[in-house]
Order: structure tokens, then sequence, then C-alpha cells
């Protein structure tokens, strides 16, 4: 799922979430290890910013389960279906 959330936030983004010019693999790790990553780019709602920001919880339990992930982009496909 945390892999997911990176992937969520690189499309998005489209840049690596944790990604700093000139930044060497041990500030990378801990700017991972800090949850250190600027907001999704305005446009986005605030419920994928939420939904991205669980993803990349450092606790495993803390992350969203796939199907939780899976009924989000249900609803919001319904969402949009009836607009």
């Amino acid at each position: 799922i945390w892999s997911l959330g990176c992937l969520f936030y690189e499309v998005a983004a489209l840049r690596s979430p944790f990604f700093q010019q000139g930044i060497n693999f041990y500030m990378l790790g801990r700017r991972i290890m800090s949850r250190q990553f600027e907001p999704l780019p305005a446009g986005y709602s605030s419920e994928m910013g939420q939904l991205v920001d669980a993803m990349l919880q450092l606790e495993p339990s803390h992350r969203p389960s796939a199907a939780d992930i899976l009924s989000v982009a249900r609803a919001r496909v319904a969402q949009h279906a009836t607009s």
C-alpha cells in the first residue's frame, strides 16, 4: 500500500513524494522516516490528499487496506456518474 501511495503521489504531482534536488540516500531515508513531503498540487481533492497521506503512513497497520482504497475509488466513480 505504501508503494501504491508513492505511485499515486507521483502520478498526481509528476515527481516522487520524497525527492529533493541534490539529496543523498541518507537524507532521502530521513525524509521518508519523518514523512516529509509536500501536499498534492492544487486541483486535487482533499479526499485524494488524505488518501495518499494515509497510504504513506510508516506503520502498516495505520494504512488503509486495498479494500478501503477500492471503496474510495468506487464512491468517486459513482459520484461522477451521477453528476
